[in-house]
């Protein structure tokens, strides 16, 4: 029973080919996967619905809801681009006059929504292990504006808050060393800002325990100039 050399050839050939077939086929599944996966984010992300944030497994995004034909309150989504599942955040929906921001943690499995414009300014806090438990991280007194940042591990967060009726506005910024329960602790106070000044926080480092900054004082809408700042936390 041995094959001729000819036949070999041949077997050889048909072993080649289906070996091929099964890589081209391979290939094109994933080709499939990844277009399903951008038609899907077309239309998790339409002309309704604005980006707030991204990542390569899911997005968040906001519905406006219209009342007597103007937008009263807004409604959060998380779309999953590989389960293909649009999931409504409940708990981080809020209306117009509230105000509001969020933050995805870098490791995506935490989001912050800042609100400023409500009776207590504060910063909550979404695991999406759990969409329908939120923590509240941080209150501050009311008519202050606040603004977060996550370290580069998710694992902390810094922040800084200004009153709007004060003038001069006294920024504070502050620094919480987990997300799990631990006490504001103030860091560093500028009381040379400008009412239309501005603080930029850029990085938490927690490897360097340092937070970067910028800040600018502006001055009858001039063009601001800003300084670089680091804080040793």
């Amino acid at each position: 029973n041995k094959l001729t050399l000819d036949q070999g050839a041949v077997l050889e050939e048909h072993v080649f080919d289906s070996e091929c077939m099964n890589i081209f086929n391979q290939i094109l599944s994933t080709f499939r996967f990844i277009e399903e996966e951008a038609d899907y984010e077309k239309s998790c992300c339409n002309n309704q619905k604005a980006e707030i944030e991204k990542t390569e497994k899911f997005l968040i995004c906001r519905l406006g809801e219209r009342i007597d034909g103007e937008i009263k309150n807004y409604r959060i989504f998380k779309c999953d681009f590989e389960a293909k599942e649009e999931i409504e955040l409940k708990l981080l929906n809020y209306s117009l006059d509230s105000n509001a921001n969020f933050n995805l943690s870098p490791d995506g499995k935490y989001i912050t929504k800042t609100s400023w414009s409500v009776e207590v300014p504060k910063i909550e806090l979404i695991s999406f292990d759990d969409i329908n438990k939120i923590s509240t991280l941080v209150e501050v007194p009311e008519g202050s504006f606040i603004k977060m940042i996550w370290s580069d591990d998710s694992s902390k967060i810094a922040y800084w808050v200004a009153r709007g009726q004060d003038s001069p506005p006294s920024f504070k910024i502050y620094y919480l060393d987990n997300i799990t329960g631990a006490e504001p602790k103030l860091v560093k106070t500028y009381d040379d800002m400008t009412p239309q000044g501005s603080i930029n926080l850029k990085e938490l480092i927690s490897s360097e325990n340092k937070l970067y900054l910028e800040r600018a004082k502006i001055t009858n809408g001039a063009l601001p100039i800003w300084e670089q700042d680091i804080i040793e936390l």
